[in-house]
């Protein structure tokens, strides 16, 4: 398979630009991601894997005749119509004509973004660093334009160009008014999972129909409205007690310790209390603390 060097659409996003902004400059529209899982059977898992076959190989041609030219001649970019090399190419090769044309193009703008973040390293002065050629294993993602190959069936199951109707379990429902523009396939372990890129409006903020309040945080009040509401601290609450500075294994002569268990004889056995070192040096100090306090 052999691909143009530069066949390659011109924008480097994942979708086209869209305007977020309303006339305040203020964002209108959230973007959410949703990932499901979908249930395959062995003939789709297969259709699936060779998309991304066909994905990985094009990405993989692409990035060759990249390398060479740049390597031969130094050319950074022709004008070509890349839309018009990609339809040659789907038909000279069955493969490449198996996979969405759309999708396609996603798979050539993440080559076009490592190019041009190549270009970006060698004139900052940095190690420029080749885009990687991707093994099996480092290439998992197939991308598409919501609507062009892949979409939601009436039925619930996702629908894939060459695949078929598959099984998806919705566990979050998407929310209404949410517009998918993106679906990312990806490949796991065992397993397929799609990711759907929303566009979620904002809500509707509420109106405060009464008089403004404002609110102070203090000391001796927890919150403090100005319509005087007060919410104090601790109300009706007891006072905490101070704990004591002597260890509860002590006694005011320093004869007692007890383990965690409540025997005094299981880590010293055939001794007294008060010829353990543990005893000793903690109940001797807590005296002299309380010594020093009462002084």
């Amino acid at each position: 398979m052999q691909l143009h060097p530069y066949l390659l659409p011109r924008d480097l996003g994942c979708c086209d630009p869209v305007d977020t902004t309303g006339v305040s400059g203020i964002l209108r529209d959230m973007n959410r991601t949703y990932r499901y899982r979908i249930y395959s059977t062995p003939k789709q898992a297969a259709a699936l894997a060779r998309h991304l076959e066909v994905h990985r190989q094009v990405y993989n041609a692409g990035l060759q005749e990249f390398r060479e030219t740049w390597d031969r001649r130094r050319v950074t970019r022709r004008h070509t119509d890349p839309a018009r090399q990609l339809r040659a190419l789907r038909v000279e090769d069955p493969e490449v004509a198996f996979a969405n044309h759309s999708a396609l193009q996603q798979t050539l703008r993440r080559l076009e973004a490592a190019r041009v973040a190549f270009f970006r390293r060698v004139k900052a002065g940095q190690a420029p660093g080749y885009p990687r050629f991707k093994s099996r294993t480092r290439f998992t993602t197939l991308a598409y334009r919501w609507g062009d190959g892949i979409r939601l069936t009436r039925s619930g199951r996702l629908y894939v160009q060459r695949a078929g109707d598959i099984k998806l379990k919705l566990h979050r429902p998407i929310p209404a008014g949410a517009t998918t523009t993106m679906a990312l396939l990806t490949r796991g372990v065992r397993t397929w999972t799609v990711v759907l890129c929303l566009e979620i409006p904002d809500p509707q903020p509420l109106v405060h129909l009464g008089p403004p309040v404002s609110l102070d945080v203090g000391l001796h009040t927890l919150a403090a409205l100005s319509d005087g509401l007060a919410s104090p601290i601790h109300a009706g609450a007891r006072p905490r007690r101070r704990s004591s500075l002597r260890p509860s294994g002590c006694s005011a002569a320093g004869t007692s310790v007890r383990s965690a268990g409540g025997h005094s004889d299981a880590l010293w056995p055939g001794t007294t209390n008060a010829s353990r070192p543990s005893a000793a040096i903690s109940c001797t100090s807590s005296r002299r603390i309380s010594s020093r306090d009462t002084a």
